[in-house]
Formats: C-alpha cells, structure tokens, sequence
C-alpha cells in the first residue's frame, strides 16, 4: 500500500490543524490520536469522520499517555503538536 502511518501527540488546535492536511493525502494513514481533553478529541475525531476515514486508536489517559501510544509498531511516525515545553521528553521518548 506504501502508506505512512501517523500518529498524534497533541490534537489541539495546531495540531487539528496538523492533522487537517494528513488527512488529505493519499498516502498518509492517522492510526492514533492523543490528548489530554476530551473536546480537542471530540474535534480531533470529527476532522477525521469528515474526511471519510477509518477511526483512529485515541488515547485520553493523562499527559503520559502518549507513551502507551508510541507502544504502536504499526506507527511510522508521529506529528507531536504539545505546548513546547514536552516536546524534549516527548521526542526522547
């Protein structure tokens, strides 16, 4: 299939907007989705029922979570789109 498969951390207004344009493309696949609150989720997962795509694995367990996340071998890659201040632990991780 040849598709790169995303995963996000941080699904707030930057990174929706991250997302927006994945999922445009053809051969880009959003497998999962974390955050922290559920209404960035709830927009975050509507971006992608407009879009007509399949569902995601969302994760909503606390600003650790996205390690369970990266736990994924099906991901190729992940947008992270936090506030900057996790970004080092989030990319060491």
């Amino acid at each position: 299939e040849g598709k790169v498969r995303l995963g996000f951390i941080g699904v707030g207004f930057r990174g929706q907007s991250h997302q927006e344009l994945a999922l445009r493309r053809t051969d880009v696949e959003v497998v999962a989705l974390c955050d922290i609150q559920q209404s960035m989720m709830d927009m975050s997962l509507k971006l992608v029922t407009e879009a007509g795509k399949p569902k995601p694995q969302v994760i909503l367990d606390g600003p650790y979570g996205y390690r369970r996340m990266l736990e994924n071998k099906d991901i190729d890659a992940v947008i992270i789109s936090t506030p900057w201040e996790w970004h080092t632990v989030q990319c060491l991780d």
